[in-house]
């Protein structure tokens, strides 16, 4: 929204600065420095987003990757918490509400299930 709006005002900028320079008129650059500034501006607050956004998905990577994704399963008859890495063929698994299927499934039974 805003950067947008300061490309626009740049690029007015620089026309007025065109249209002054083809009257002949020498005496102020002033629309030139503005233009100068406000795609500086908006140069630096992308660069600066980019960074921050970088920063951020590599702090929420490096969450997931700190807790192992558990899954409730029915082995032998009893239900377990095991990582999914460690399912197996024939494994029963229990998903609620929120949780993350945490591999190839087939559903056996569902209750108001919405994808």
């Amino acid at each position: 929204g805003l950067q947008c709006l300061m490309w626009v005002a740049a690029a007015i900028c620089l026309i007025a600065y065109g249209v002054q320079e083809g009257e002949g008129d020498r005496g102020s650059s002033d629309n030139l420095y503005l233009a100068v500034a406000l795609i500086a501006v908006v140069v630096v607050t992308g660069c600066f987003g980019y960074y921050q956004e970088f920063k951020s998905t590599n702090i929420i990577a490096s969450f997931r990757n700190l807790v192992p994704q558990q899954a409730t399963v029915i082995r032998a008859g009893q239900t377990l918490q095991v990582n999914v890495a460690e399912l197996v063929l024939g494994d029963l698994v229990e998903i609620k509400g929120g949780d993350r299927v945490p591999a190839d499934i087939r559903i056996l039974a569902a209750q108001g299930c919405k994808v």
